[in-house]
């Protein structure tokens, strides 16, 4: 019976948490039973101690490490370690170990407390007595069997008294009766009294231990074994009572420690036992032992620590805080969740139960007309539930939902009041109740003060009246009702629509902010260098001079992860291209790109101010460009909210080159192996059509893409414009047919000079093309145009390498050679 009405208690903490309060109570009853079936099968342990302390020890290791599995949480992943199994298992004692430091002192009274009856309880009880040999199945009343002619009449009481107590099936069913009108008798006597109540029978063993009549010990025996369960049982009550309500709520982990508590009180009293056994007083020195220890055990609870906090329905001493609405765009909106399939499944489907398709609610703050805490009843065993209730306008009706909590907002379930419903008053001397009756399913709530129960009374009778003074017209639409209007409705389901989107989109930006800066978040490791650092950053590892530390990730791409570095109070960005020689065509591009960016030394183009000197040529895998760190960047600039003025425009433009896909010149993709660097002037013009639009001009996925846009926007060339064209599929391909559009009507807002630099630049045939000189002579650069400043390099740049057979060697060797630049080698 532990278990059901563990789960009941525990729901409202949680569903996460019911799984560890569950496993500990399996597990418990799971001892119980093993136990049984060994005596069945081997008899009392102390007749086959081995065999026993062989199966006690693998049970103990099971169970310990299967409960440790479960009340823990997701474990830390760990790249280097023990294996998982054993990582899990100690990530789950060190978290049980931590939560019971972290125990509140209420629970750890109450916990100790536990342990000290439970000494008192298993040292009559019956199956402990045979477990150790007390009591011998199928002997006489007597006990004859056991002690013979020796034993002592306080003997003879103890045995007879815990095997009638024991053994006897009409009592085991009184038990089980008990235990499940508990939540009742908590209810109508408060939890404190119960308490008390289950407390006070277990004095009752000093008189048990010097009683010689059977009847007495019978009596005490079957009294005790009733309310121990009690003081188990409300361990899930009083958890609530003192850590609240909540997923925080480690209801798991604090029942585990509870059970932890009931074996060292078993325990304790095997140690006593087995110490005591030869004394004097026979078997009832340990049972007058338990009796004192669970005397004071009372008393000190009772008069140190205040029984009184064991109540569940006590009001806290201090009013929790109003519940808080996210803040949207200036709006309090109500965001809540739905709750768990097994949570649902657990209390069965209600009368007022919402669909289970339907997403959790979202709403504003001035659509709730009431909210508060109020008692409502469970429609199974009729115990009042502390639930956070919630009155709102709805479109055509208002909404009565109940959550868990306020700080949570987990949905139990809501019920729209519309036609049938009715609201009665039925309360009694000293309870304010209401009942919303609909047909034969009802919803009984207790308002605890009488203030609140006025305001909740007249708020749902208005929600009644509200709902059936409604106005059709004869199309049977709505026309009014209470003191709204449909387009008011509009506006406002419109509004509330935009804030749950502006909700996700934020809950959403926020993860993802959170999942980069941890990718983002350097883990460092053992390094294999002098004077060098090494951690990895987004999946790659890097491996520099301590000279240099981390500041952030600035971003990845086709070669590589560059990060921001400082050294020297100036900060720099560090490009790690990994492996970069197991491709040699990319190799041959990387040596491109640093002999290029050291060649030419401009303000507006970025230069090489490092490459990091690597271990030997023999194993140079990754290199590292080390060059001028720049604030942001032409895309960001393109797609960031502030406006970007035509003279903006015309100054980027005046310094850029780049060729990527979305730029990249029709001769390129249609094959042509001879191109000169009017692509560059295509990809220019694509540019600028972006920073015009602040869009793509040619969004295409792939070339064949990229070309039907290009023609949609263009037209179809004439055979003349596509000489460079030799494959005769991709000639057949060009002359297709497309509805174009002039370019023109993609921007009717720029400028007469501004369109006409467009259009020179893209143009299909690359002869008619705009060159760069022309293009920078171009009208619409006249204003910032300033030919002086138009610096030429002093000297060409060298592609004789271009013409040597590069093996992985001699690409090693090339940037090698451009590495010893910055790091010669001192003679």
């Amino acid at each position: 019976a532990m278990v059901p009405v563990t789960l009941l208690m525990a729901d409202v903490v949680g569903d996460r948490q019911v799984t560890g309060s569950v496993v500990t109570g399996v597990l418990s009853s799971g001892g119980l039973l093993v136990t049984a079936v060994y005596i069945a099968a081997f008899g009392p342990a102390h007749q086959s101690l081995k065999t026993f302390l062989s199966i006690l020890i693998g049970l103990l290791g099971t169970t310990s490490g299967t409960t440790c599995w479960f009340i823990t949480e997701v474990p830390l992943q760990r790249e280097e370690g023990p294996p998982i199994i054993q990582g899990r298992l100690q990530d789950a004692l060190v978290a049980v170990y931590t939560g019971i430091r972290q125990l509140p002192s209420p629970l750890g009274v109450y916990f100790l407390l536990v342990m000290l009856t439970t000494y008192g309880y298993t040292s009559y009880n019956g199956a402990k007595g045979q477990f150790f040999g007390l009591v011998v199945k199928g002997g006489t009343s007597s006990g004859a069997d056991v002690c013979g002619a020796a034993c002592s009449p306080a003997q003879v009481a103890f045995n007879d008294g815990v095997r009638v107590a024991g053994l006897t099936d009409s009592l085991q069913v009184v038990a089980f009766v008990y235990v499940l009108g508990l939540p009742c008798l908590v209810h109508r006597f408060g939890t404190k009294r119960v308490v008390a109540a289950s407390i006070v029978p277990q004095m009752f063993l000093v008189l048990m231990a010097m009683s010689k009549n059977v009847a007495v010990d019978v009596a005490i025996a079957a009294t005790c074994s009733l309310t121990q369960a009690t003081i188990n049982l409300l361990i899930v009550p009083l958890i609530v009572h003192v850590k609240g309500h909540g997923q925080d709520n480690s209801l798991g982990l604090f029942n585990g420690a509870l059970n932890s508590a009931v074996c060292g009180g078993q325990l304790l009293n095997y140690v006593a036992s087995a110490a005591m056994v030869t004394s004097s007083m026979g078997y009832a020195l340990p049972v007058l032992v338990g009796g004192i220890v669970s005397a004071v055990a009372f008393c000190v609870a009772l008069f140190k620590f205040h029984i009184s906090m064991f109540t569940v329905y006590e009001p806290a001493s201090e009013p929790p805080a109003a519940a808080t609405p996210r803040d949207i765009s200036g709006e309090g909106v109500y965001v809540t969740r739905k709750r768990s399939i097994f949570s649902k499944w657990l209390h069965g489907k209600g009368a007022f139960s919402s669909p289970a398709n339907q997403p959790a609610p979202v709403f504003r703050s001035a659509d709730v007309i009431q909210e508060g805490y109020m008692l409502k009843q469970g429609s199974r065993f009729r115990m009042l539930t502390k639930r956070y209730f919630i009155l709102r306008l709805e479109e055509k009706h208002m909404t009565l939902g109940y959550y868990t909590s306020k700080e949570a907002l987990v949905l139990c379930s809501e019920t729209p009041i519309g036609p049938g419903h009715a609201l009665y008053d039925i309360s009694v001397e000293g309870h304010h109740r209401l009942e919303l009756r609909h047909g034969t399913t009802s919803l009984i709530v207790e308002v605890e003060t009488e203030a609140d129960f006025v305001k909740w009374k007249n708020c749902l009778q208005e929600a009644v009246r509200w709902h059936q003074a409604m106005v059709f017209d004869g199309a049977n639409k709505v026309t009014s009702y209470g003191k709204k209007c449909l387009d008011d409705e509009a506006a406002e389901a419109l509004a509330r629509q935009e804030a749950a989107k502006k909700q996700r989109e934020t809950v959403a930006k926020k993860a993802q902010a959170a999942a980069t800066a941890n990718a983002n978040k350097p883990k460092f490791l053992p390094s294999t260098r002098p004077g060098y650092q090494c951690f990895t950053v987004s999946n790659t590892k890097f491996e520099i001079p301590v000279d240099y530390s981390y500041v952030k990730t600035i971003g990845s791409g086709a070669y590589g992860v560059v990060i921001a570095a400082e050294k020297d109070g100036r900060q720099v960005a560090i490009k790690n291209i990994q492996r970069a020689f197991d491709d040699l065509t990319d190799a041959k591009r990387i040596v491109r790109e640093i002999k290029l960016m050291r060649h030419f030394t401009h303000k507006c183009l970025l230069g090489v101010d490092d490459i990091l000197e690597p271990v030997e040529i023999a194993t140079f895998d990754d290199v590292y460009i080390v060059s001028e760190c720049m604030a942001t960047d032409l895309h960001r600039v393109i797609y960031s909210r502030h406006p970007l003025s035509e003279e903006h425009i015309c100054f980027f433009l005046y310094q850029m080159l780049m060729v990527v896909l979305l730029y990249r010149a029709p001769e390129i993709m249609l094959g042509c192996m001879k191109y000169t660097r009017t692509v560059d002037v295509w990809s220019l013009g694509c540019i600028f059509a972006e920073m015009l639009s602040r869009k793509p001009l040619f969004p295409g996925q792939d070339y064949i893409d990229q070309l039907h846009l290009i023609m949609n926007a263009l037209g179809v060339p004439s055979d003349d414009e596509l000489y460079f064209v030799t494959n005769a599929r991709a000639r057949k391909f060009m002359n297709t047919e497309y509805h174009t559009r002039p370019l023109a009507a993609l921007f009717p807002d720029i400028s007469a000079d501004a369109m006409n630099l467009l259009e020179r630049m893209l143009v299909v045939d690359p002869h008619k093309r705009i060159e760069v000189e022309a293009a920078l002579g171009h009208p619409y650069f006249a204003s910032i145009r300033t030919v002086e400043d138009e610096t030429v390099a002093s000297t060409s740049f060298d592609f004789e390498f271009e013409s040597e057979e590069l093996t992985k060697r001699r690409l090693q060797e090339l940037i090698w050679d451009e590495m010893r630049v910055f790091h010669p080698i001192v003679s």
